[in-house]
């Protein structure tokens, strides 16, 4: 019943042929955008059948009162702006000094949450033209807080651009070394097996090392998949995605993070699992060839895949920062183990038929 506030009022006669007016000068004017109502009172909760009630209905009024703000801490909150060109009549720049750099501005979007309250239990009382001017009065106030509150994580969030930049480049370096290494290691680990070791068990243990470098490698910066926590911007939808694919392949159930009614992340729920318990516990322990796991739909490699789509390792290297390129390879790694070890067991149940016959 609640929704009832958010949806669009019905224009009033006549203000459709006002909106296509001129203004002076022969523009049009800017179409107008949709009114809301600012409050939808149910008066008698017991009489509104679109109210639910959750044990022994009672008498009483509800009331739903919208608090719409202006957010920029969302996947394209950050909006580059260009330079300005420079006057006809400025001096020329000097020689070699560095063109002027473009500077960000937060990106509005409006966002809406809501207040609602009821009378009850309280012998069917209504709500007054007094309390709800009061209660209105203050989701205002709730509204502005709101919005200087994301405004001011959002300056905090791209204060921190220069240093993320510095890490990104760290991070680029450890990579770049640890491949390194594993070409070495591998073929020493493949050696390992024996001359009698056939293409099957060379081709499976090579899916198994690398599975092993790549969570060797994201627990070198455990830190930085940790500080993910702390991103009170939303990422973009591939980096997100790519968190999601992780969380699943490490059992977190997706209501963990998943709006029922929406059925999409809750950025404020995601990253908040992205702790210590995470790293040292569940991902370190992880095996993908673990036939135990019972995987839900949702984690199963076919769900996996669809849900990472056009998303590569190659799309990624260019596009996102290194943290989400390594956390895309293990996520990768670890599907390949998972159909390598399903394929391996069907081969040694078909050999194990064919032997008892």
């Amino acid at each position: 019943v609640s929704f009832g506030v958010f949806k669009p009022l019905e224009p009033v006669e006549g203000e459709e042929e006002e909106a296509a007016e001129e203004e002076e000068g022969g523009e049009p004017k800017p179409p107008k955008g949709p009114e809301y109502p600012t409050e939808f009172v149910v008066k008698n909760v017991v009489r509104e059948p679109a109210v639910k009630f959750y044990g022994i209905p009672k008498l009483g009024s509800y009331v739903a009162l919208p608090v719409r703000y202006d957010s920029c801490l969302h996947a394209d909150g950050v909006e580059i702006v260009p330079p300005a060109e420079p006057a006809e009549d400025a001096p020329p720049a000097e020689e070699g000094a560095p063109p002027p750099a473009p500077t960000t501005k937060p990106k509005m979007v409006s966002k809406e949450v809501l207040v609602g309250m009821h009378t009850m239990g309280q012998s069917g009382r209504t709500f007054s033209a007094e309390q709800l001017a009061f209660a209105k009065e203050w989701t205002g106030k709730l509204s502005e807080a709101l919005g200087r509150a994301e405004l001011a994580l959002w300056e905090e969030e791209v204060g921190k651009t220069d240093a993320k930049v510095a890490s990104d480049e760290e991070t680029k370096a450890l990579f770049a070394d640890l491949k390194q290494q594993e070409e070495s290691k591998l073929q020493e680990a493949i050696d390992s097996l024996g001359e009698a070791a056939t293409d099957d068990e060379k081709a499976y243990k090579t899916l198994e090392f690398k599975f092993q470098s790549a969570t060797a490698a994201l627990q070198q910066i455990k830190e930085k998949v940790v500080e993910i926590k702390t991103y009170r911007m939303v990422p973009k939808p591939e980096p997100v995605r790519i968190l999601q694919t992780m969380l699943y392949s490490l059992d977190i159930a997706q209501d963990t993070f998943i709006e029922p009614a929406t059925k999409k992340v809750n950025w404020e729920k995601m990253r908040k699992i992205f702790d210590v318990e995470l790293m040292e516990n569940k991902l370190a322990y992880y095996d993908p060839a673990d036939e135990s796991i019972d995987y839900p739909k949702y984690a199963r490699v076919e769900a996996l895949k669809e849900l990472l789509g056009e998303i590569t390792a190659e799309t990624a290297a260019e596009t996102m920062p290194p943290l989400y390129v390594a956390i895309l390879e293990w996520v990768l790694k670890a599907i390949e183990l998972r159909e390598a070890a399903v394929a391996k067991r069907e081969k040694e149940a078909e050999a194990e038929a064919a032997a008892e016959e």
